[in-house]
């Protein structure tokens, strides 16, 4: 029996794919809202799915590359109290440089696309620093973080 997978089965296929298999398995599928019978109209409706689906990864992958050419070696500036000792009392994070890119250049990321070099993954120090953000597959801008000490 063919039948359109609806949800991804771990050694079956992956969702909109159109696989023949045997009646009591097809049951089980059918039962379980997995799958549904390869109509006309199903196998339009995975065809429909498929070409809106690459439709929002192509705008998605233009957006993103309209970010990065705004964005790519560019630098922005944060300024941070000092200690008595001078080093900086709070964490650089991913997220205050997302809000910075915000401030700075008009551009919404997400601050899970912003890569921190370093294990700790936060900057603690003045100075340059170098950012990967990741945009999209493949997509990928580089922003200098600069560090600045307000004088009290």
């Amino acid at each position: 029996m063919k039948l359109v997978l609806l949800k991804d089965i771990k050694g079956t296929g992956k969702s909109g794919e159109v696989i023949e298999v045997k009646d009591g398995f097809a049951r089980y599928l059918l039962n379980s809202k997995s799958a549904k019978e390869a109509t006309f109209g199903a196998l339009e409706e995975v065809k429909a799915k498929k070409k809106s689906k690459e439709r929002e990864l192509a705008i998605a992958k233009e957006n993103a590359q309209k970010i990065f050419e705004k964005i790519n070696n560019q630098t922005i500036t944060l300024k941070i109290a000092a200690g008595i000792s001078g080093k900086i009392h709070e964490s650089i994070t991913n997220a205050k440089i997302s809000d910075a890119l915000k401030k700075e250049f008009d551009v919404d990321i997400d601050r899970r696309k912003i890569v921190l070099s370093g294990s700790e993954h936060v900057i603690k120090t003045f100075g340059m620093h170098s950012v990967n953000i990741q945009l999209f597959t493949g997509i990928s801008a580089k922003v200098l973080v600069n560090i600045l000490e307000i004088n009290e």
